[in-house]
């Protein structure tokens, strides 16, 4: 990193508290006086204020002579005789609703046999990620109120039912401290306006007055994710902030964390008001700081990055060397994209292929749009509709760069997040009825499972937004941030209804993790032994080669509403899935000669070299 960031290595920002002494530092530039004020309760008026003083660096420090664990705190900063009062951007721990900091010994917030389990061990091949959302996932799964829409309601038999698919890899919306759901009240959002990036969110929490209470219960849920066989990825939000001007980060530093386009112009890349300066080193050390927080106390395992063509490409590299350095199996990607204009240069921007190394994944909204078509109108991709048959079958294959057709944008197949949908947009259900208004039920559900069939057998990263595999509705709307639980929530009686597409999806899952393709790494030899083409009947057919188990895979994808029957070469096929895997009747055991594609339908056939 630059010189400018390496001046402040070693110095812990924050508060630091040992048995007889607090310490409080934090760095404010360009501010005349910095005052600490401490509060017995978080809605005192009374307080005692003590000056920081000034050192190097532009760091302000005090050293109190006493353990303040349990005190509240705030700063005040003047700015040319103008006087703020703000939360130190560092707190790990908050009254309700932001309002003032809490100072906490986290050690004493460790669930019993914290320390005792085990992060689940996942070959990065393997990984299959589930998209879900605290208050989503566990409204309708409980019948006590207690539990809905809190980190305590994400209990082991939910997690097991979520773990049975076969997923590695569970993704949680946003459970850092966020804006626009009052913690003393109600209300329900996404949480995509970050406020404390460092505090737990308290509306997830049993009680919101105790702020040891939300860190004991999300680190008691992520300990259940992990005996469940999950490791744990944490969607952040670091490209901007709820607010702009009078935001903490730009009381400390005036127009220094974010870009500007003028003195009070924000650069608006984010589409939320502002974008975070990560190319500037204190911006860059505390987006760092924070990450490597989370991942060491909360036993995160991975990180997904909301907006993440903000962030400039050194900072990426300099984020994922960060958090490699401590679990070399930390999961890291992002959106490569943007949600507005911003002032920083497109060259500079995470976009898709910049990453030469390959150690940070993209969502490949490629492959979405080529299967399934666009996010929310009816326009069809490639099931039911015509498409791009070179980006199509690239997608299929990793979306690996080829310099001669000039295609693809990876070098490594972890780099596409293959998707259909996550939580903006349609989700799958939604789109699929859009598409197809006047398909019947169970035709949408075989659409459904051709979907999930593509996306489970083409290479890269499988990610599936939590709820798809049981079709569930959002009633058509497409931003939902919002909308409450008759919308959002996970309706779990359709587990039972659909669960025949969530044993497909299961036996997919399965299937992929049995075939060697799926796990090699090297483009090179994955081209070498798997050919993709796309027929005159518009049916795919994707042929892998297993030169080890001498054995050759055939998959059919038929995106058409008619079926069709292919012709085999003379030899017995063992039949993988057929056009009966959502009928009770046993599918053929092997086949010979022709084999039926029914609309809609995948069918994956074995046969020996």
């Amino acid at each position: 990193m630059n010189k400018e960031h390496f001046d402040y290595d070693g110095i812990p920002l924050g508060v630091t508290i040992q048995a007889e002494k607090t310490i409080f530092r934090i760095w404010a530039l360009n501010v005349t006086r910095v005052t600490l004020n401490l509060y017995k309760d978080w809605r005192d008026m009374r307080r005692q204020s003590y000056p920081l003083e000034k050192g190097g660096d532009s760091i302000w420090s005090v050293e109190m002579p006493q353990n303040l664990e349990g005190m509240y705190y705030t700063y005040s900063i003047e700015h040319y005789g103008t006087v703020h009062e703000i939360v130190d951007p560092y707190a790990v721990a908050s009254s309700p609703n932001s309002k003032r900091g809490y100072l906490i010994d986290l050690s004493k917030t460790d669930p019993e046999g914290w320390d005792r389990v085990l992060r689940p061990h996942v070959d990065l091949m393997d990984t299959v990620i589930y998209e879900t959302h605290v208050r989503d996932v566990t409204v309708k799964w409980h019948e006590e109120d207690a539990l809905q829409g809190t980190f305590n309601g994400v209990t082991t038999p939910l997690l097991e039912t979520i773990s049975d698919l076969g997923v590695t890899h569970i993704q949680w919306m946003p459970v850092f401290d966020f804006a626009r759901v009052d913690e003393l009240g109600d209300g329900y959002n996404w949480g995509y306006d970050p406020v404390l990036f460092n505090v737990v969110e308290g509306s997830y929490a049993s009680d919101v007055m105790d702020p040891c209470v939300r860190i004991r219960e999300l680190k008691a849920m992520i300990q259940r994710c992990h005996s469940a066989g999950l490791r744990v990825i944490m969607d952040v939000v670091y490209n901007h902030t709820y607010k702009s001007k009078d935001s903490n980060l730009n009381r400390i530093g005036f127009n220094y964390f974010y870009r500007m386009k003028g003195i009070n112009d924000f650069s608006n890349g984010s589409g939320c008001g502002n974008e975070l300066a990560t190319e500037r080193a204190m911006v860059r050390k505390f987006i760092i700081d924070s990450l490597l927080f989370w991942q060491k106390e909360y036993q995160i395992d991975g990180f997904r990055f909301d907006l993440m063509g903000l962030y400039d490409i050194e900072t990426v590299d300099y984020i994922q060397k960060a958090l490699k350095s401590v679990d070399s199996e930390t999961l890291l990607y992002g959106e490569p994209w943007i949600g507005g204009t911003s002032t920083l240069e497109y060259k500079r921007q995470f976009r898709k292929g910049v990453m030469k190394e390959g150690h940070v994944g993209y969502f490949n909204d490629d492959f979405r749009n080529m299967v399934k078509g666009d996010n929310d109108s009816g326009k069809r991709g490639y099931i039911g509709g015509l498409t791009d048959t070179k980006i199509l079958l690239n997608s299929l294959l990793g979306s690996y760069y080829d310099g001669v057709e000039k295609v693809g944008h990876t070098k490594f197949p972890w780099e596409s997040i293959n998707y259909l949908t996550s939580h903006d947009n349609l989700n799958l259900f939604d789109k699929i009825s859009r598409s197809f208004p006047d398909a019947p039920y169970e035709t949408k559900k075989r659409i459904v499972g051709l979907c999930f069939s593509i996306l489970l057998t083409s290479v890269g990263l499988p990610f599936i937004q939590g709820g798809a595999e049981m079709m569930t509705t959002k009633q058509g709307h497409h931003n939902t941030y919002n909308m409450g639980d008759d919308i959002n929530a996970y309706d779990w009686s359709l587990a039972d209804f659909n669960s025949d597409l969530r044993l497909y999806i299961k036996r997919l899952i399965a299937f992929r993790r049995d075939t060697f393709v799926y796990q090699e790494i090297d483009f090179d030899k994955i081209r070498d032994c798997t050919d993709v083409q796309i027929d005159d009947r518009g049916v795919i057919i994707m042929r892998i080669e297993d030169r080890v188990r001498e054995e050759i895979i055939f998959i059919y994808h038929n995106g058409c509403d008619v079926s069709h029957e292919e012709v085999l070469e003379p030899y017995d096929y063992e039949v993988v899935c057929d056009g009966k895997c959502f009928e009770s009747a046993q599918h053929e055991k092997t086949v010979r000669k022709v084999v039926e594609l029914p609309a809609y339908q995948t069918v994956i056939l074995k046969r020996k070299i």
